[in-house]
């Protein structure tokens, strides 16, 4: 019966090497029309020592994987030569590039850095996802807005006084009561141009000679004189007081900023001297499971429960914000999520009972939301909009430190092709 039973493992055992094979030569197949012959024997010698490894104990593969990997680097070497034989060879087809794709493996990886998750160097150019790459040129919005905002001070657009012959204009700044509601301030009368707004989200309702209305919400950064006064801690060695602005695009990977914002990465490793992060990984699925350990250095569960109807749950107000420690030191704090209905914080949790920085977009964005058309509110695109608030707080603000945690999703989260700030940053 033993030899039996073991004739039967055996069979079975074939049968299914067997299939991984047909499976693999048709995975080849579909991939490239010629391949070179040289992966056949390659996988039969990988079989081959692949056998010879299931005479290790089991115990020390499932103890130490990374041991056992080391000790089967005979296996991954000869992985590395099958997957170099296997790249596409040159055919008679149209090349869809100048560029050969490539996927390095390095097999050394393990023994040197001891870590079990070996990051593959990726191509740039691989044509397997390069097809998918889109250029769009920026989002143009129809219409004209009668006023914009430029360093704190309304202004009332040219193009609008010429065809409207002159305007007359109410003020109207939004106070916020909850996450989810705002109220319209005291209304200002009569403004004129070059008023110097008093609330970084206001709604303006505008009247021209013609007869003519014009009505929408606005955003900018308003001059107060306790931010410039605000105390700064003395400069250290090394750090010099620097400004930090985290600008986020949703759902981004590493290889679509460089396919997709070249120009801006040009620039900023170029003439800023930037570090990039090649190795940074998500700790969790979704953006509020990223940002929860980067804003605070704790994971969801580590903190008081602020799940919306769940028992006991609170707002997040004394989190340990990292911009809490910013402000203590004398800088000027922002957070900025672009959607207020998915925000982060908000989209299954309380949020917060005040604003949790100094400038803080949620006032506008949930008054102004419904206003948008598409990705436009006005003659004014969501893009625009969210860095322009950005650019102003450096603008009015010059002299004082600042850290800005600004995120917008629209742009990139359901389609990395629509994200364009390579017109827009540079």
């Amino acid at each position: 019966m033993a030899y039996e039973s073991c004739l039967t493992c055996s069979k079975i055992y074939t049968f299914g090497l067997v299939l991984l094979w047909v499976f693999l030569m048709f995975f080849i197949y579909l991939q490239a029309d010629s391949i070179s012959i040289l992966i056949l024997p390659k996988f039969v010698k990988v079989m081959k020592v692949f056998n010879k490894t299931q005479n290790l104990q089991e115990n020390k593969i499932t103890s130490n994987p990374v041991e056992f990997l080391t000790e089967s680097s005979g296996v991954a070497k000869i992985i590395t030569e099958v997957a170099s034989s296997s790249r596409l060879k040159a055919t008679t087809q149209k090349p869809y590039s100048a560029t050969k794709p490539k996927l390095k493996i390095k097999s050394t990886a393990i023994p040197q850095t001891k870590q079990a998750c070996v990051h593959p160097e990726l191509d740039i150019k691989d044509r397997g996802m390069s097809k998918y790459v889109r250029k769009y040129d920026k989002t143009l919005c129809p219409g004209l807005d009668w006023v914009f905002v430029d360093n704190g001070t309304l202004r009332f657009s040219p193009e609008a006084i010429k065809i409207h012959k002159s305007i007359s204009c109410d003020y109207f700044g939004l106070v916020r009561e909850s996450e989810s509601s705002n109220s319209l301030g005291p209304v200002v009368k009569n403004i004129k141009d070059s008023f110097q707004i008093k609330d970084d989200a206001f709604k303006i309702v505008c009247t021209g000679a013609d007869g003519q209305i014009y009505e929408n919400f606005h955003q900018g950064v308003a001059y107060r004189q306790e931010y410039v006064d605000r105390k700064q801690d003395p400069l250290k060695d090394g750090f010099e007081g620097m400004s930090i602005a985290i600008l986020g695009f949703d759902s981004m990977s590493r290889m679509s900023w460089l396919r997709r914002l070249p120009i801006t990465r040009k620039y900023f490793v170029e003439k800023l001297g930037a570090i990039e992060l090649e190795q940074h990984n998500i700790l969790g699925d979704g953006t509020t499971a990223v940002f929860f350990p980067m804003l605070t250095g704790k994971f969801e569960w580590e903190l008081p429960e602020c799940r919306v109807h769940f028992k006991g749950a609170k707002h997040m107000d004394d989190f340990p914000w990292i911009w809490h420690d910013f402000k203590k030191a004398g800088y000027l704090t922002s957070w900025s999520n672009a959607k207020p209905k998915s925000a982060p914080f908000n989209w299954r949790m309380l949020g917060f009972k005040k604003p949790p920085t100094d400038f803080y977009s949620r006032t506008f964005y949930v008054n102004a939301w419904p206003a948008f058309k598409g990705l436009c509110l006005g003659a004014q695109n969501r893009q625009d909009i969210w860095l322009n608030w950005s650019r102003d707080m450096f603008h009015m603000y010059r002299h004082q430190r600042k850290f800005l945690v600004n995120f917008i999703t629209d742009f990139s989260h359901d389609n990395n092709n629509v994200l364009t700030p390579d017109n827009y940053i540079v």
